[in-house]
């Protein structure tokens, strides 16, 4: 195998090994947790919905205790017209009810708000029995009605005469219409969303995918039914895809989350045990995890091309003067010495070829020379690109203290770690899912160990110092906040002071500013460029010191930026007309927050 491929494979292997297959198992756990956050999401969301549900037949029965209360006068007064004319207002003052119907106690319908079917008798139906025992009753399911030409729910109560006896049943009229809405309120929320909503036995209520299935079409025989059913929680949740023909008919065929929501009442309202049922092909709901997979695909081929490209240009520029000289040496073996090598170099190579012409005649010192010359050559074969795999690659063969080369394989190692969790902090903070742990802290109190750790002062050049300056009241604020993510904040920017400061001195100063606290941090180092400066605090913006080194991943100051402006603080940067540039930070202060 040439040396060319060796190097290659080597390289794309070491890639794979140290980076590839970390990250994946990295992309594979924070999918998986942004696929449950996505979850948790649809459940929330059906939750909300029923329970909205039965907050509004909460008031309905509340309005039916409240229409036959002994202590309404018009209701248990004798004038059947002055009853309807007060039902009407009622009626028209909550635009919920269809109509409103008087039943006399053998269940004769002897008035109506809209004059609906007088006369009809009720006496066998549930609303009026169950009211007629003194109960407030609602219906479990819908019926239809073909007074009103659509699904309805009737709330009804006792009504009491002026001795205090049941002597009849008011009746009111819920079209399932307004229910509907409710339920089309969740069906809008995502794209591709299907929302069903369901009685106890599972009979379609209502459904925003398929109308001819209300109160046609029972849907027990779904997994998700079943879960929320045995489990008695809240809400569930079940991907699967379907296998069934009538369900295909009624669900996508393709794999699908399913998030279903129990009715779990309201005060004392328990409910009929509704359920709502949520259902999302998963290539929607977890669009963003595909799109995240598919760019690190893209990431990881790039970082592919980018290891590999070096290697071979360098490969083959040094490979070139190592066919000169196996061609010599075949000619050598052919018995022809007075072969020459031609390679203007000053490089070790450029030696190896004066010390092959010079030994040419002895096989032995020949072949010891050519494998002195890989040895060196492979000492010399590194990629500025790739330090990780030049270190590892000299301590696998002994060029190098493997103690240090760990050392400056873990740096690496932490740069990448960094990477990935500032990462990950973009991405929860840009979903706003980055959590706070807020309590009263003492900033003072995390700077001073920040310029105290090691972290910072192993980085500290001889020709630099760190001074910090507070006066007595910010020595003894209190702010409210989460104290790791404010470090994180303050070490990115200490440590860039330090990494950009490469004489004079960092000046860190905390001032109270009203009701904020101020925190100053002044370096003298280069300064902020000009084309940088817009865009200073976005992602992926980084700035070159003296030799051109890139330092960090370019998403400190976004991350910084993000959990200040959490905590209801400010952070900006300008550039010093002296040199250097100086970052302010205001926080505000908590109640009181001032030790005494």
């Amino acid at each position: 195998m040439k040396i060319r491929a060796k190097l290659t494979i080597v390289t794309i292997s070491l890639i794979i090994a140290s980076i590839v297959i970390p990250s994946i198992i990295a992309l594979e756990s924070f999918s998986q947790e942004l696929e449950s956050q996505i979850t948790h999401n649809l459940e929330q969301e059906s939750i909300r919905s029923i329970d909205k549900i039965s907050r509004f037949l909460f008031e309905r029965q509340g309005d039916i205790k409240l229409l036959t209360d002994p202590s309404n006068s018009i209701m248990r007064g004798p004038s059947i017209s002055q009853k309807l004319e007060y039902l009407q207002s009622v009626e028209k003052t909550y635009q919920v009810y269809s109509a409103f119907s008087i039943y006399d106690k053998n269940g004769i319908k002897i008035a109506d708000t809209h004059d609906f079917s007088i006369g009809a008798d009720s006496s066998n139906e549930p609303f009026f029995v169950n009211a007629m025992k003194g109960n407030i009753h609602y219906d479990s399911v819908p019926t239809f009605s073909n007074d009103v030409g659509q699904y309805v729910m009737h709330f009804s109560g006792p009504l009491l005469n002026e001795d205090g006896n049941i002597d009849g049943v008011l009746a009111g009229i819920i079209p399932i219409s307004r229910i509907y809405d409710i339920v089309e309120q969740a069906s809008q929320s995502r794209e591709n969303l299907q929302a069903d909503l369901v009685s106890s036995g599972g009979l379609v209520i209502y459904s925003n995918y398929d109308k001819e299935a209300i109160m046609q079409k029972n849907l027990s025989y779904l997994p998700i039914f079943g879960k929320i059913a045995v489990s008695g929680n809240p809400s569930e949740s079940y991907i699967g895809s379907v296998n069934d023909v009538d369900e295909a008919e009624f669900f996508s065929n393709d794999e699908t989350i399913y998030v279903a929501a129990s009715e779990q009442g309201f005060l004392d309202y328990k409910g009929n045990q509704w359920i709502l049922i949520i259902a999302v092909p998963t290539e929607v709901a977890f669009k963003e995890v595909t799109q995240l997979q598919n760019n690190f695909i893209i990431v990881a081929i790039a970082i592919l091309s980018a290891a590999i490209i070096p290697v071979i240009i360098f490969s083959k520029a040094y490979t070139q003067s190592l066919i000169k000289l196996k061609n010599a040496a075949a000619e050598i073996a052919k018995g022809n010495f007075d072969i020459a090598v031609e390679i203007n170099s000053n490089d070790e190579i450029g030696e190896l070829s004066q010390q092959f012409d010079k030994m040419k005649n002895d096989l032995k010192d020949r072949e010891r020379l050519k494998d002195e010359f890989i040895n060196i050559a492979a000492h010399e074969l590194r990629s500025p690109l790739q330090p990780i795999i030049s270190y590892n690659e000299l301590a696998l063969k002994g060029l190098m203290d493997k103690d240090e080369a760990l050392r400056i394989i873990d740096s690496e190692s932490q740069r990448f770690i960094k990477l990935a969790n500032d990462i990950l902090d973009v991405t929860r903070i840009e979903g706003g899912a980055l959590s706070y742990n807020m309590q009263r802290i003492k900033i003072i109190d995390i700077i001073s160990r920040i310029v105290s750790s090691t972290k910072i002062s192993d980085k500290l050049g001889s020709d630099v110092s760190i001074d910090l300056v507070k006066d007595k009241i910010s020595d003894a604020v209190e702010v409210y906040g989460d104290e790791n993510r404010l470090s994180q904040v303050f070490m990115n920017i200490i440590d860039n002071a330090v990494k950009f400061t490469r004489k004079g001195r960092i000046r860190i100063e905390t001032r109270v500013q009203e009701n904020k606290l101020g925190i100053k941090i002044s370096d003298t180092g280069g300064g902020i460029p000009a084309e940088i400066m817009p865009k200073l605090f976005g992602k992926f913006v980084t700035k070159s010191v003296q030799g051109g080194t890139e330092h960090g991943t370019g998403l400190g100051l976004f991350i910084s930026k993000a959990i200040v402006t959490a905590h209801g603080g400010e952070i900006y940067a300008q550039n010093n007309s002296e040199g250097g540039a100086t970052f302010t930070i205001l926080l505000p202060i908590a109640d009181g927050g001032v030790f005494n």
